[in-house]
């Protein structure tokens, strides 16, 4: 898609040139929590921008959603919400039963206090490359992982097996959120300081 793009065909044809119901992979989400830090404090506006940032290569409804779903994740952790708020919101943001189911599974694992095990989570949740079977994931994650070091929720993920980089990034994401650049191992980030600069100068834009 984003070949034919930089070649000069519209991103409105090109979005759905290789797909004809657009991709309904797990990029767009992967890509999503930083929209939190532009729309800090605007829900709404938001959900807009992780729609039509999504729809540029992953046109398909389920490729959207996802990108919605961690977006909004990514929000209410900013705003430090709950967890069970975090669940409410999420649902009210999902229609796609594909998504929604597995919320519906995130949410009683959740309240049942339950600890599924590496294998129930990639077989009921998922640990694929499509929206609809990494993001519930990430987010259940990175949920259940609030207070936990970022070490044990990466070993969890490597655990799961199937799209971890991708699913590692939405729940680092999250987690990141939750915990702070600070609480991260010891090891070198590349482009630290500049990373910290446009993530402040994107919050800053909104506020």
């Amino acid at each position: 898609v984003l070949k034919r793009i930089r070649r000069g065909m519209p991103w409105q044809e090109a979005s759905k040139a290789v797909y004809a119901a657009g991709s309904y992979g797990n990029g767009a989400a992967m890509r999503a929590p930083v929209l939190a830090l532009f729309y800090a404090h605007d829900r709404d506006g938001l959900i807009a921008a992780a729609r039509i940032s999504a729809s540029i290569t992953h046109a398909h409804p389920l490729g959207i959603e996802g990108a919605v779903l961690i977006a909004v994740a990514a929000l209410a952790l900013l705003e430090r919400e709950s967890t069970a708020k975090i669940l409410n919101i999420a649902e009210t943001v999902c229609s796609t039963p594909e998504i929604s189911g597995r919320l519906k599974l995130v949410r009683s694992w959740i309240e049942a206090k339950e600890k599924p095990t590496s294998r129930d989570i990639a077989m009921k949740l998922g640990n694929g490359m499509t929206a609809t079977t990494s993001c519930p994931t990430a987010l259940y994650i990175a949920l259940t992982h609030r207070n936990s070091s970022f070490e044990e929720m990466m070993e969890l993920i490597i655990a799961c097996r199937g799209d971890v980089d991708t699913i590692g990034a939405m729940a680092g994401a999250l987690w990141g959120i939750e915990n702070g650049a600070e609480q991260l191992p010891k090891i070198r980030l590349e482009a630290r300081a500049r990373l910290i600069d446009v993530a402040a100068q994107m919050h800053r834009k909104h506020l």
